[in-house]
């Protein structure tokens, strides 16, 4: 049941990835507004799902639910700016890599076993970083020189959400569904908040085109929500269940293959020699992970 939970999972980010790559927009406003908007679906989604359990949203809860809506926010505003400074295949590494930073954590702080196959697969996800950003760099026009600085904080704000997002399970203990559920109400429901006053603070001509930009989006932005939520669920929920050196590589491993597959296949972009040995030395570090 939990392998089957984790694909769902894998399959939902790759959603998420391929429709932020549909979503076309021009400034920082625009990107958070987008971002609120899949927020507003989300969060009416399991809002609903918390009114028909009657499921009452515990203090700590709360407390995480704002920091993790503030952290969603940024992680999917740097990811889209690396999206569109950069070639997918290789930007879906560094937010999939962010996976080395809870799998540390779950090492050093919470002191699961540091095991064989964990530690071959951390210097092999090493291997590649070397050749997708030194050796494997773009030489073409595809990326410009804010590429790497946006790749470098998705990975660290993905990586730093996993970590939020397990640490709320920690507390409350034995974590029911309803309890992740709630969770995301609260941190998706700051994001849509935030999104508000952000879209007030703008001129009535802004507002107008702005509510244009959303409408064209509705499609992509209605499954990066399916995508973001469905997935955040999934891992939220299983985070209290599966060690977090196993499981973040795990998701975030199969996401950046997923989303790697997509690029080539249906983008059709293109990669380097060293870029592509990159990746496969990747797919590689996720196999010996979960042996």
């Amino acid at each position: 049941m939990e392998i089957l939970l984790i694909a769902v999972s894998i399959l939902l980010f790759g959603i998420q990835s391929a429709a932020l790559k549909k979503i076309e927009v021009n400034s920082l406003r625009e990107n958070l507004l987008t971002t609120g908007a899949s927020a507003v679906i989300i969060a009416a989604a399991t809002g609903i799902v918390l009114l028909f359990t009657r499921t009452k949203i515990a203090p700590v809860t709360l407390g995480f639910g704002v920091i993790v809506g503030v952290m969603f926010m940024v992680t999917l505003a740097v990811y889209y700016f690396a999206m569109q400074s950069g070639p997918l295949s290789y930007t879906g590494f560094f937010f999939s890599a962010s996976m080395l930073i809870p799998a540390a954590v779950g090492l050093i702080f919470w002191k699961e076993p540091f095991t064989l196959p964990v530690q071959i697969g951390i210097l092999l996800f090493l291997a590649a970083f070397l050749c997708i950003t030194v050796f494997g760099g773009e030489r073409g026009n595809k990326a410009n020189r804010a590429w790497l600085p946006l790749c470098f904080l998705t990975w660290l704000c993905n990586g730093s959400l996993s970590v939020l997002i397990t640490l709320h399970q920690r507390f409350i203990g034995d974590a029911e569904l309803s309890d992740t559920i709630a969770l995301l109400f609260c941190a998706f429901l700051v994001m849509v908040i935030i999104a508000v006053v952000i879209f007030l603070t703008g001129k009535k001509e802004v507002r107008a085109d702005n509510f244009k930009m959303l409408k064209r989006g509705l499609v992509p932005l209605t499954l990066v929500a399916l995508g973001t939520g469905g997935g955040n669920v999934v891992v939220s929920y299983l985070s209290g269940r599966i060690a977090s050196s196993y499981l973040f590589p795990f998701v975030q491993g199969g996401t950046m293959v997923f989303v790697t597959l997509w690029a080539m296949l249906v983008l059709r972009e293109r990669t380097t020699f060293m870029g592509k040995i990159g990746i496969i030395i990747g797919i590689a570090a996720i196999i010996v992970i979960n042996l």
